[in-house]
């Protein structure tokens, strides 16, 4: 068994502002909703699911049912009643869940890569975080540098040190892991742009000699703003028909 945790507590801001009045977790594209896409890109099999959803999204799309029926009811969800400090926090309010042994996967959603990935894969590098990447430079993602050894030095939020920028899937060899420096990381105020971001807190984990890995995909979607959901729809789907590109 491994954790698989989903923070869906964001505002959405740039969607909201656009006039999409639903979570962007449940637009559709093609005939699926944009988080079935993105979590068919994961081996489910073996995996604890657990979601952070807002209240208000409970309240007024019964976010929670969806999530039930499309996962089954043993997933946990867990719920919070406003806007929190970034993924880290958001992340953090489901320690009673991932503050143990068990492998810990965090996918951040509004993306659709190939190939599949699953635990093992992760687990057999042996690494203590590992992260997914693909080829970019541009400024809106985050990035990984690495040394000579293909192993991770650094990682920045919204800045291309690197062409590795992060595919928003982060692997953590124990949820403790992820749990202890996320404190640590929010007791030195390590933000970006105001917010705890995941990937710089792999940071931390290097500081302390701790070996993070990458493991760069082969095929990358990104549907998480407005223009880009829009070109999905419009170019991917259209290119390989009604249903999203088959992994």
């Amino acid at each position: 068994k491994y954790n698989l945790l989903v923070p869906m507590a964001g505002l959405g801001s740039r969607f909201v502002n656009e006039g999409f009045k639903i979570p962007k977790q449940i637009l559709n594209a093609g005939d699926k909703h944009l988080i079935d896409i993105s979590l068919e890109c994961v081996d489910l099999t073996e995996c604890n699911l657990i979601f952070v959803v807002r209240d208000d999204h409970i309240f007024n799309f019964r976010i929670d049912e969806i999530l039930k029926e499309k996962f089954n009811s043993d997933i946990n969800i867990v719920v919070t009643d406003g806007l929190t400090d970034g993924s880290v926090c958001s992340c953090l309010l489901a320690e009673e869940f991932i503050d143990n042994d068990l492998p810990l996967v965090i996918h951040t959603l509004d993306v659709q890569f190939s190939p599949r990935i699953n635990l093992k894969q992760l687990q057999d590098t042996g690494d203590d975080g590992h992260i997914l990447t693909f080829k970019s430079n541009s400024k809106n993602y985050s990035y990984a540098a690495l040394d000579e050894n293909n192993k991770v030095i650094k990682t920045a939020e919204k800045k291309a040190i690197s062409s590795n920028a992060c595919v928003g899937i982060y692997y953590f060899k124990t949820g403790k892991i992820f749990c202890k420096y996320a404190k640590k990381m929010i007791a030195l105020d390590i933000r970006t742009k105001g917010e705890f971001y995941i990937s710089p807190l792999y940071n931390l984990l290097v500081s302390e000699k701790l070996q993070v890995g990458i493991t760069q995909v082969e095929k990358m979607h990104i549907f998480g703003t407005p223009r880009e959901y829009d070109f999905y729809r419009k170019n991917v789907l259209k290119k390989f028909g009604n249903k999203p590109l088959a992994l």
